[in-house]
């Protein structure tokens, strides 16, 4: 089952060749491209948070099990365990909010962690944003050398699990413990709670971009690899030359996949030749295509969605960037701009680096008031996004499109309008729109598994919007 990127998740058909041909053409180049350029890695040995979760299975009348891939279901998982930090039995916990607590206090509890490694850049924003908001009652249970010390878990089924924690966290460690609540006083940073830190494992790219300019905040000089660029459907490709400027480029993988390309078309064009397919030979670089792919799980020229810009060629394989999803639109009058446009911009404010997440808000138009782009926000700790960000953002979405400068000018669209969200409100509507996926014939949607839209439409836009104090920005267009 897919992640609901775009829409309700689909169903797709899982065979044994995909996962083999991601280890033997992923996974062990990934582990050699870390070895040489990450070469303080294979100096030590040091556990790596693998931030993963269990998935629910729903069986059909046939038999069939339908779920997410997940980690700690795999085959192989267990023989992996030896290098994470957190017991399996923290990986057997299946409400996610009393896994993640497992996984940050056994992630606390180990001042020699070497590696973070999650699926996406905002699961490890999550995560660290989870240890800000429970350091007390994490701090109390290193010292009492006991899980859930002070707060019980969310899923009385939880506790079946709590012993063997418990006999994992290794008895009380007061030392470490005074530790946390000090560091967890001052300005938030990894290499002060971990000083051996030497690397994070998570994909930055496309409608990723802004939460992973908040996370090297966060991170405090502790570099970033982004492996791979993955879906469902299986491997599409490796990076092979990790860079901490820019976003990651992967070389696509002939050998997980056959690759097809088709131009973008431009609004209102009706050129027949833009619906052509293209061969991974033949793509430009410096242009950007949606992608086709035939799988070796039984898809055939399936188009994901997914739009990438070609950065380079390796040979007759391109090296692509991941832009964004086709088919999203920013809510703009008489105009299809992209909605990984908003991401883009987005990185390049300090707006990027002050809040936990970022929306834009789709509400029903007033006619006596100027329409503007309704921007959401809830800030992080100690952070504050003023005035002068969010002209910045709008300079920054200026640069971006000449439609929206155009629109800007002839005064069609107002300065936008910033709404704050209370703390958790973010989580709240998550949960809503992953209840809203879930499907008849699928287990539920995850916290973990769903991604938010950039466009939050219809009940949820209006209930964030109502949990949100609402200030337009004093200045002239």
């Amino acid at each position: 089952m897919t992640s609901a990127t775009a829409g309700a998740p689909k169903l797709l058909p899982d065979v044994p060749d995909i996962g083999q041909t991601f280890a033997r053409r992923g996974g062990s180049v990934a582990l050699a491209v870390i070895y040489k350029s990450f070469p303080e890695m294979s100096a030590s040995l040091q556990h790596n948070l693998k931030l993963a979760f269990r998935a629910s299975i729903h069986h059909l009348e046939s038999g069939l099990a339908v779920g997410c891939k997940r980690a700690p279901d795999s085959r192989n998982f267990d023989r992996l365990l030896c290098a994470y930090s957190s017991p399996r039995a923290a990986y057997d916990i299946m409400n996610e909010a009393d896994a993640m607590y497992a996984h940050a206090l056994f992630a606390l509890k180990d001042r020699n962690l070497g590696t973070l490694e999650a699926n996406f850049a905002t699961n490890i924003c999550d995560l660290l944003d989870f240890i800000q908001d429970h350091g007390w009652s994490l701090a109390s249970d290193i010292e009492a050398g006991r899980i859930w010390s002070y707060e019980r878990p969310e899923d009385p089924e939880t506790e079946a699990a709590e012993a063997a924690l418990n006999t994992a966290l290794g008895g009380p460690d007061p030392s470490r413990a005074n530790e946390v609540r000090e560091l967890l006083g001052r300005a938030f940073s990894v290499p002060l709670l971990w000083p051996r830190m030497k690397l994070v494992i998570t994909v930055t790219g496309g409608n990723f971009e802004a939460a992973t300019v908040r996370l090297r905040r966060l991170l405090c000089g502790v570099p970033i690899y982004s492996p791979f660029y993955a879906s469902t459907e299986g491997l599409l490709g490796v990076n092979i030359c990790p860079s901490q400027d820019g976003v990651p480029e992967y070389l696509l993988d002939a050998g997980s996949m056959v690759f097809e390309f088709l131009q973008l078309r431009e609004a209102g064009s009706n050129n027949a030749h833009e619906h052509a397919t293209l061969r991974a030979w033949e793509v430009e670089v410096g242009h950007a295509y949606e992608i086709l792919v035939t799988t070796r799980g039984g898809l055939c020229r399936y188009r994901m969605g997914d739009v990438v810009r070609v950065v380079g060629k390796l040979g007759q394989m391109p090296l692509v960037s991941l832009e964004g999803r086709t088919g999203k639109y920013l809510p703009l009058p008489d105009g299809q701009l992209p909605d990984f446009v908003f991401t883009r911009s987005l990185a390049k404010t300090a707006i990027a680096e002050k809040v936990r997440a970022a929306v834009l808000l789709q509400l029903q138009e007033n006619a006596f008031s100027q329409r503007s782009l309704q921007l959401c926000i809830e800030e992080d700790l100690g952070q504050e996004v003023s005035q002068r960000d969010v002209l910045d953002w709008d300079a920054a979405l200026r640069s971006e499109s000449e439609g929206y400068t155009a629109l800007r000018e002839a005064g069609r669209l107002g300065v936008p309008v910033l709404h704050r969200a209370p703390r958790g409100a973010f989580r709240l509507v998550r949960q809503r729109f992953a209840s809203s996926m879930s499907t008849a014939h699928g287990p539920p949607v995850s916290l973990s598994q769903v991604k938010m839209p950039l466009v939050l439409q219809g009940m949820l836009a209006h209930e964030l919007s109502a949990m949100s104090h609402k200030g337009a920005v004093e200045t002239g267009r």
